[in-house]
């Protein structure tokens, strides 16, 4: 009830005032497990996601945003995971492979953080181990602001197609090899 009644102040703020507008969004399945990989560029990512994937998803957030106890509320009833930056997330990522095989959507973030200049970073290897003990699809998904994100007009989501990694197994290079397969797959999104 929470989620749904966020979303739909998401929606009016992030719609209507900011002038959002959306690529290819037929490309995301409204049901089954899916990662949905955008770039990390603002503070305005995930909303402005939860506001556009129209069905009910997981996402996840670091851990200290939880330690402020009425907003780590508001983050848990809006399907928000914590996790902790710059190690082992073993217990967030083992809840996000729960959900996947449940058939649920997760917004996971390539880049891990936003970027400081705009431009896409360097994935982690986090996406790509998800993408393989949950076999999961992913969506790379492109989040574009206008010239400055600072004081954009209009913030612009292009969807791309689905891409499958069916055959990889569970090893490090194969993380890393995803991780940056999506990274290039979200950057091909800019050029088009």
């Amino acid at each position: 009830m929470i989620y749904f009644v966020g979303y739909n102040i998401l929606w009016v703020l992030v719609r209507g005032i900011l002038g959002l507008k959306t690529c290819g969004r037929g490309n995301l399945p409204q049901k089954g497990k899916v990662i949905i990989a955008p770039n990390h560029v603002s503070y305005l990512d995930p909303p402005c996601m939860g506001v556009v994937v129209r069905r009910e998803i997981y996402s996840l957030a670091k851990k200290e945003l939880f330690r402020i106890s009425i907003f780590g509320e508001i983050l848990k009833a809006i399907n928000v995971i914590p996790i902790k930056r710059g190690g082992a997330g073993g217990n967030s990522l083992k809840k996000v492979i729960e959900y996947l095989n449940r058939g649920e959507g997760v917004v996971v973030f390539p880049e891990g953080t936003r970027s400081r200049d705009g431009n896409i970073g360097k994935a982690k290897r986090g996406i790509g181990l998800l993408v393989v003990k949950a076999k999961a699809p992913v969506l790379p998904v492109l989040i574009e602001y206008g010239h400055n994100f600072f004081y954009f007009k209009s913030i612009k989501i292009k969807f791309g197609k689905l891409l499958y990694y069916n055959d990889f197994p569970e090893n490090k290079q194969s993380y890393e090899t995803i991780s940056n397969d999506i990274i290039k797959q979200i950057k091909k999104l800019k050029e088009n």
